[in-house]
């Protein structure tokens, strides 16, 4: 048996395991590598589906089933099949987004479907999210995207898409939806998910579905949707590249994603198993 037998660190992925270069650091793949050799489960937390990450796999292994979609999919990569998910209802997602749509005639707007991502308003940060990181794009207009429908984004330049999520509040259109929230998983990010979904309920789930498996669950991340994420794990560690909330609720911060903040954690699993 090895000594991280029981044990799961689950990453997020863009902010945290990788850097806007989109690459693993080597220094991250080494640790990992030898942490699974001594019996660790490695995953993924991430606003990805389940084509974006192979991007992601190919870099690096993954030996345990990954959360998706900010917490809509639990997907098991090594056998290719969903292992559990929770979809937007669709005609009040679509209402939401006509409502915003209406409202903000320049943000962009993206839809996560049972197809791949659907691009319904395109701007130029639907162009450099297209750009930076592949998926199986196509667009159509609002009413005619095909569900089952996953979560929305809205995406614009940082300010803009701050100054968007102001309105938006200030308005009452987000709170005529009290069934779906918005979280930023980056600054030019706003996600609109249901309800009930987040990284860290869907990690409540995993502990189910595995039945006993992770004894021990760590958990590393950088942005506000990884909030639930670290406050479901047993450990949580925060990036220095995190957001100050981010920081305030882990249990410690590692290096920023760029120098290996992974290899970093998992230092600290080390000394911790072998104290």
């Amino acid at each position: 048996m090895g000594k991280y037998n029981g044990i799961l660190l689950i990453s997020d992925v863009d902010g945290t395991l990788m850097s806007t270069n989109m690459k693993v650091s080597e220094r991250n793949r080494r640790a990992v590598s030898e942490f699974i050799k001594e019996g660790g489960a490695f995953s993924l937390a991430t606003g990805r589906n389940k084509n974006s990450i192979k991007s992601v796999s190919r870099q690096i292994e993954i030996n345990a089933p990954c959360i998706l979609v900010n917490g809509c999919m639990i997907y098991d990569a090594v056998a290719g099949r969903v292992m559990w998910e929770r979809y937007s209802d669709e005609g009040r997602l679509k209402a939401m987004l006509s409502d915003i749509m209406a409202a903000e005639k320049t943000v962009g707007v993206e839809i996560f479907t049972g197809s791949g991502m659907c691009v319904v308003r395109p701007n130029n940060t639907t162009e450099l999210h297209k750009a930076r990181d592949p998926k199986d794009y196509y667009a159509s207009p609002l009413w005619d995207v095909p569900a089952p429908l996953y979560k929305a984004i809205l995406t614009d330049e940082p300010e803009e898409l701050l100054r968007v999520s102001k309105r938006l509040q200030k308005s009452g259109v987000l709170e005529k939806y009290p069934d779906f929230r918005p979280v930023f998983s980056e600054n030019i990010f706003l996600e609109i998910l249901p309800g009930d979904a987040s990284k860290g309920d869907a990690l409540t789930q995993l502990r189910r579905i595995s039945g006993g498996r992770f004894k021990k669950i760590y958990a590393a991340g950088d942005n506000f949707n990884d909030l639930e994420l670290l406050a479901a794990a047993d450990f949580s560690a925060a990036t220095k590249n995190a957001v100050d909330e981010v920081k305030r609720a882990a249990d410690v911060v590692v290096g920023e994603c760029s120098d290996g903040a992974i290899a970093d954690l998992i230092e600290i699993i080390k000394n911790t198993a072998e104290a």
